[in-house]
């Protein structure tokens, strides 16, 4: 293993797992956590699991990413992302404890993929809010380009593609860690343009947006190899 410098609690290499840890965003007995808690109101994704009177954020409080994976899980069928993500960082750290770095590499490899497919399922999520949204603009709405659902599921769709991006920093080879391909991601840009549409129900432009819009689901569906019935459902 790593050794620790002098009056450090970590490694460089723990701190570093650690960290992508809390990016998830897991309260430490996350396991113990239906999906139905954790995609439900602060009193369900949040306990005082210590019973001290009080809710430790670093510790009891369920964030972010972490939720988002028990969502999809709730929505869909076949999968179980959030048990796949939490149980590979919890072997990748006793991998890294244990100086193997041969398991740690398929953790990490479990881990990161996890969170990516969290990403995409949850763009896919927001792509089908946005096309419903679409069909229930009203003309006043429309006029003002403003309707609040699409606006919002618009923009969660848009800022989770954005998310994509990250895996083609690359890992300590050099090498890119993302599933998807960046020309994918530059396609769902592309597709998915910089502002919601605007359009009446069946009018030409409408059209020809929900039809970008499943071109951009196609490719998700090509990338992650997610279900039909997924696809539909979340």
């Amino acid at each position: 293993p790593e050794p620790r410098s002098d009056g450090a609690d970590d490694t460089t290499q723990e701190h570093r797992f650690d960290e992508a840890f809390g990016y998830f965003g897991a309260a430490r007995d996350y396991a113990s956590y239906t999906d139905v808690e954790l995609a439900g109101s602060l009193s369900d994704y949040a306990k005082d699991s210590n019973s001290d009177g009080t809710l430790t954020f670093t510790t009891e409080y369920n964030f972010g990413i972490s939720r988002n994976a028990a969502k999809r899980d709730k929505g869909g069928t076949g999968v179980d992302f959030s048990a796949d993500i939490f149980n590979a960082f919890l072997a990748g750290r006793t991998a890294i404890v244990n100086g193997d770095m041969t398991a740690l590499a398929t953790h990490r490899k479990a881990a990161s993929e996890g969170f990516e497919k969290v990403l995409a399922a949850t763009v896919v999520h927001y792509i089908n809010d946005s096309m419903d949204d679409m069909a229930t603009l009203t003309a006043a709405e429309i006029a003002g380009k403003n309707n609040y659902d699409l606006n919002k599921h618009w923009g969660e769709m848009k800022g989770f593609t954005f998310a994509l991006q990250f895996g083609y920093r690359g890992d300590a080879t050099g090498g890119p860690m993302a599933i998807i391909s960046e020309a994918s991601v530059i396609a769902l840009h592309a597709l998915m343009g910089n502002a919601p549409v605007y359009a009446a129900v069946g009018s030409t432009e409408a059209d020809a947006y929900l039809a970008d819009l499943q071109a951009a689901k196609d490719i998700l569906k090509a990338a992650y190899g997610f279900s039909d019935t997924n696809m539909a459902d979340w």
